[in-house]
């Protein structure tokens, strides 16, 4: 468990199977929580109002289950834009698995792949 505020990058995993659980990352200047792995799981984690994204994976079969991402994409308070995400899977072969709850960020979808929320 682990609370990363006020940071460029809030938590960020570097390694393939990284896990960060029951975790929150809220007001970083860019994305909350960051993982750049294969079969990274992100479970039971917040991240709340940060300047991009809220969580961002990219790599494949990453588990995403059970996190709420809200309020992300208004760096410094600026107007919407439609470029922050709640949650990013960004480059897979294989999709993620995972059911989460993404509200109020910038990009109306809220999550990509949209089935992870």
């Amino acid at each position: 468990m682990s609370t990363a505020s006020g940071n460029s990058y809030g938590i960020r995993l570097g390694s393939n199977s990284g896990t960060v659980q029951s975790s929150t990352a809220f007001g970083n200047t860019n994305v909350g929580i960051i993982a750049n792995g294969n079969a990274d799981t992100i479970q039971s984690s917040k991240a709340l109002g940060n300047g991009t994204d809220g969580i961002r994976v990219d790599g494949d079969a990453a588990t995403l289950n059970a996190n709420r991402a809200d309020g992300n994409g208004y760096q410094g308070g600026a107007a919407p834009d439609f470029a922050g995400l709640g949650i990013l899977v960004g480059s897979f072969t294989t999709p993620p698995v995972g059911k989460n709850i993404a509200r109020g960020n910038d990009y109306p979808f809220e999550c990509d792949p949209t089935f992870l929320c």
